[in-house]
């Protein structure tokens, strides 16, 4: 969960930036007086899927093939509580990127 939270957070700014949309109307386009004025980005629910399942594919092979768990793996300065406190602030940095669109009423980039 905390690797699909980091790579929507990077996912979401790298989308803001290249399209100048903020990042619900990237997914579901935006609507005013309920009335779509912006399409969604062509893709984004399948890109948004494939990124789900590719990650959670890569996250549960190693312990199906291999029989290893989360705390086995460790690279250099990456250790599993690490990856699990980096998450957590993708999560906590994602929520604030969505509330501070909805009070901005725009993209924040």
């Amino acid at each position: 969960m905390s690797l699909q939270a980091m790579m929507g957070f990077v996912f979401a700014i790298a989308g803001e930036l290249a399209t100048n949309h903020g990042v619900v109307s990237q997914v579901a386009g935006r609507y005013e007086n309920q009335e779509l004025v912006e399409r969604a980005l062509a893709g984004s629910d399948l890109g948004f899927g494939a990124v789900v399942a590719l990650t959670t594919i890569g996250t549960l092979m190693p312990r199906l093939i291999a029989g290893e768990g989360p705390q086995d793996r460790s690279f250099g300065p990456f250790t599993p509580g690490l990856e699990k406190t980096l998450g957590r602030v993708a999560m906590m940095g994602f929520a604030g990127l969505l509330i501070l669109e909805d009070v901005m009423g725009h993209p924040l980039l």
